[in-house]
């Protein structure tokens, strides 16, 4: 339980950190276009390994439709890597953190977000995608729930992650229902738990 409370704590903590960061170097992150037209969702500090920060967003590269993007850059604002991820249909990604090992040794980045690209009634499906260091993809799970969903943001508990969501209660409904899904180190659908008004 005491997990569950940190990573939720974790979570707050993240979302105040990347808007400070967002709006603190809004000029540096305004000014990249790349091969499509990137749309940054999160930004998240990479003080502890290089002084840096990694990118969340979605990439809307002309004639292949928007996928999850997420890139790396340096203290200086240059971009390290970027990559793009998901399918033939619309992904994006709303929130991206460090990995770390038990020692405290980063190992990459987890992301969350929406995909429709792995949903077979291109409903959105809430997305969780595991990275390296360099961004690739070790591996990417989608998980169900009975409307349109997106993760908004995950947290590491010791023995897995935990996504914030939130879904239309019914397909088209204006009702949105918040969600908090616990996963393993691999995904794996634990438990998962709403709340509605």
């Amino acid at each position: 339980m005491l997990q569950v409370i940190m990573a939720l704590a974790f979570m707050v903590s993240a979302f105040v950190q990347s808007s400070e960061a967002q709006t603190s170097d809004n000029a540096i992150f305004g000014n990249y276009a790349g091969a499509g037209l990137h749309r940054l969702y999160h930004i998240y500090p990479t003080s502890y390994i290089d002084g840096g920060h990694i990118c969340a967003g979605m990439d809307t590269t002309v004639g292949l439709g928007r996928d999850g993007w997420i890139a790396k850059i340096d203290e200086n604002g240059k971009i390290q890597w970027e990559r793009s991820y998901g399918g033939v249909r619309n992904d994006y990604l709303k929130f991206v953190a460090i990995c770390d090992d038990t020692s405290g040794k980063p190992t990459g980045y987890v992301a969350t977000g929406l995909t429709r690209s792995f949903s077979v009634d291109e409903i959105g499906k809430i997305w969780l995608i595991r990275v390296d260091l360099d961004g690739n993809e070790l591996w990417s799970k989608s998980y169900d729930l009975p409307g349109e969903a997106s993760g908004v943001s995950c947290a590491y508990t010791g023995q897995g992650w935990i996504i914030l969501g939130k879904y239309l209660k019914f397909p088209g409904s204006k009702i949105w229902i918040t969600v908090m899904i616990e996963v393993d180190e691999n995904g794996k659908l634990l438990n998962r738990k709403s709340w509605s008004r």
